[in-house]
């Protein structure tokens, strides 16, 4: 794709290209399972400088295989409802778009808000798949389907929508949908992941198959001033990963012309950086685990979460990892998808000998599993993490950027 889809101008030429990618959580049963694959490549528009996916994956092929279960953080979550408590009557009509709105409805239910409602996948959005999440939401809430909904259910004085935005295969659209769900003047919050810090810090864990768009503060602020929403407050709650941008913005006037303001220059200069870095990275993740091998201690994933995986098939790192350590009881007996390592339970490492071990779990709980990790195995155990910003980060130079 040669075009933005955040402002239609063009993609610049230079790019992260990973080649085809499976889609991660899609844990196979047999190690010789073919996962369906598509191409996966980071991209930068010239103009609005937003990092995007060159191609984004299909909806379809992105539906889970088991029921999703996701873990957003929620502790801005009382200081965004009374920014808008403070813009919205008692009697306001509140909307979640997905469940991952159910916890931001209850604080206003607690707060004495009592006409909340969230959308219904399957009789609101017609979507009839049993395990679809938010990959189908935003490829159903259209313009078109947001103004059926408002004429069938009343339009909104407040519409929340965490965490979808950075899916969509077509942001403007999207934002679109949701806008015409809004009384006019009505409120709108669109959370998602601030990329800042992982582009400043090399952090290639950052690019996900089902993320399309990665926002920093100035390019999520440009996409917003393109689309019929006023802008009230743009935040950035901080967060051990990834801090969390906050949009909230008034529905506009029909008709208004929308001002914008380039930001393509002063973002292309970090996109550079984590393009050019990206080679000697591997490098060095690459280097460390041949000289585990050569010290003759077996090579360990902990974690087969979408993160790790990723790492796994973006660095190329299959031959040199021996197993994907993760007690999850779904997990046992599979597979992951790319390289086709198996995943094995944490009892499996308990005679290993000497190994290394990489820490592919959240990072907020990272730290808990390095010390039982170290307690229990002392020296014999050598820790790495897959994120840069760790102290256990393979990368030195990555971590002091």
């Amino acid at each position: 794709m040669s075009a933005c889809r955040i402002c239609a101008q063009a993609l610049r030429t230079r790019r992260l290209d990973f080649g085809p990618q499976p889609v991660t959580k899609k844990l196979l049963r047999s190690a010789d399972a073919i996962a369906p694959s598509h191409p996966l490549a980071l991209a930068q528009c010239e103009s609005c400088g937003t990092v995007q996916l060159a191609d984004p994956f299909p909806a379809a092929l992105l539906v889970p295989s088991e029921p999703a279960t996701t873990r957003e953080p929620e502790g801005h979550l009382d200081a965004l409802v009374e920014r808008l408590c403070a813009l919205l009557p008692k009697d306001a009509r509140i909307v979640g778009v997905s469940s991952k709105d159910d916890t931001t409805l209850a604080r206003f239910e607690h707060r004495g808000y009592r006409n909340t409602y969230r959308l219904d996948m399957q009789a609101d959005l017609g979507i009839a798949e049993p395990n679809a999440y938010v990959e189908s939401i935003q490829a159903a809430l259209t313009p078109e389907a947001g103004s059926k909904l408002a004429a069938r259910l009343g339009a909104a004085d407040c519409v929340i929508v965490r965490h979808i935005l950075e899916h969509a295969a077509m942001p403007a659209q999207f934002v679109a949908g949701v806008s015409v769900l809004l009384k006019p003047r009505g409120l709108a919050a669109f959370e998602a992941p601030d990329c800042k810090a992982s582009l400043d810090h090399l952090d290639y864990t950052m690019v996900w198959e089902e993320h399309a768009s990665y926002f920093t503060g100035a390019t999520y602020r440009e996409f917003f001033q393109r689309a019929a929403l006023d802008e009230i407050a743009l935040d950035s709650f901080p967060h051990p990963y990834e801090s969390l941008l906050v949009f909230v913005g008034r529905r506009a006037a029909s008709g208004v012309d929308r001002a914008t303001s380039a930001t393509g220059a002063s973002e292309q200069a970090a996109f550079d950086t984590f393009l050019d870095a990206f080679p000697s990275y591997r490098t060095v993740v690459r280097d460390a685990l041949r000289a585990a091998r050569q010290r003759g201690e077996k090579v360990y994933m902990y974690g087969a979460g979408h993160l790790a995986v990723s790492f796994i098939n973006y660095l190329d790192l299959g031959p040199l990892v021996d197993s994907i350590v993760d007690d999850a009881p779904e997990k046992q007996n599979t597979f992951v998808p790319g390289c086709g390592i198996a995943v094995v339970p944490s009892q499996a490492i308990a005679d290993a000998g000497a190994f290394t071990c990489i820490l592919g779990i959240s990072p907020d709980r990272e730290h808990v599993l390095a010390d039982k990790l170290t307690e229990r195995f002392g020296e014999a155990v050598r820790l790495h993490s897959i994120f840069n910003r760790s102290p256990r980060a393979f990368s030195a130079t990555a971590i002091h950027r």
